[in-house]
């Protein structure tokens, strides 16, 4: 286990995963509507709501645990 511990904290995946991760438990507590999408003048979508940060949450996870040395 610990040596699984340390190949993943030398993946650059694992970090993405953990800053989703901390920014999907930051933002749930304080979100109230199902899914907002808002377009500003830049024209990208930015997304919002419940299920966006479901979705974060879900690609957190992936990143943070996913093995990208596996295979090599």
């Amino acid at each position: 286990m610990k040596k699984y511990v340390k190949n993943l904290m030398k993946q650059p995946s694992t970090f993405k995963g953990l800053a989703l991760l901390a920014g999907s438990a930051l933002t749930a507590g304080g979100v109230n509507e199902l899914l907002t999408v808002e377009i500003p003048n830049s024209g990208d979508p930015q997304f919002g709501g419940s299920l966006a940060t479901l979705g974060m949450l879900g690609l957190g996870l992936w990143e943070t645990f996913r093995n990208e040395q596996k295979g090599r």
